[in-house]
């Protein structure tokens, strides 16, 4: 009995664990919808707004940030501005689904300061033209400012403009400017993506290979996944059971004999006795 009851549990830790092990999985796929605010930074006090686009924009998204859910809208699109930003409300901003699809997340930052970095809210095409403007928050002529890229100075620019001509991949990197006199604004991330594939044939389907946007097919491919991994535990569930349940009746017949044979050597000590078990 001691032997079937060992058997049980260890069955048991197996289930557990092998529950335990699909339930790592993260089932929850990045959605091809991407969330885009109005700017990256901003002043204490001015407004940002946010949208969810793309192909599987759909009812119930939601704009979510490192506190919770900032709205809900029913709508096909979810729009939310912060009115009045405070430091506070720096971080990352996100677009989440009903089914707990991600979008991709936008870092932003608020300042209580004098100068900001005016740079592309979305990934740039490359080899497009890519402006960064560095705006000081009083009004203010003859000023000049200077940038940086990963912390290591690149120029100076009499029109608080920096124009990169034709932006390519070494160009990605956190860029910063500073006013003398006015001070330094905090630094914003200018990703490049690739340009469109054309496709081979006329069947092929455009796919763009920016890492924001995901192809639709991925996500239900995902959800496929997810609904094998839920028939793979309950068939292991299933499997489970019924072993249980064979070892419970060994167990109890097991039982049975050992109450038996000695109820029998009791009645007549000198009788051989045998066993005979017939199983169905």
């Amino acid at each position: 009995m001691e032997v079937t009851a060992f058997r049980i549990r260890l069955l048991l830790s197996v289930l557990i664990l092998l529950v335990a092990h699909v339930e790592e999985i993260d089932p929850q796929p990045v959605a091809d919808v991407r969330i885009v605010p109005s700017r990256l930074q901003l002043f204490e006090y001015e407004c940002v707004s946010f949208t969810c686009e793309g192909s599987a924009g759909s009812v119930g998204w939601k704009v979510r940030n490192n506190k919770g859910v900032i709205k809900t809208n029913p709508n096909v699109t979810c729009n939310y501005c912060i009115d009045v930003a405070f430091e506070s409300d720096s971080g990352e901003y996100w677009c989440e689904g009903e089914e707990g699809q991600r979008s991709n997340a936008v870092q932003i930052t608020v300042t209580a300061g004098s100068v900001v970095l005016e740079s592309p809210v979305l990934p740039v095409m490359k080899g497009e033209a890519v402006t960064l403007h560095c705006r000081i928050k009083t009004t203010s002529s003859n000023i000049t400012a200077d940038f940086y890229k990963d912390g290591v100075f690149i120029k100076t620019e009499s029109t608080v403009n920096m124009i990169i001509q034709s932006v390519s991949k070494s160009n990605e990197g956190l860029y910063k400017c500073n006013i003398s006199g006015a001070g330094e604004s905090p630094e914003s991330r200018l990703a490049v993506r690739d340009q469109l594939e054309i496709p081979k044939d006329k069947d092929s389907v455009n796919q763009s290979k920016d890492p924001l946007v995901q192809p639709a097919d991925k996500t239900a491919s995902q959800k496929e996944i997810g609904f094998s991994y839920f028939y793979f535990i309950l068939l292991w569930t299933f499997i489970a059971l019924i072993l249980t349940l064979q070892l419970l009746v060994i167990g109890l017949l097991y039982q049975k004999k050992q109450l038996v044979l000695p109820e029998a050597q009791i009645r007549d000590p000198h009788r051989d006795l045998y066993a005979v078990v017939v199983r169905h």
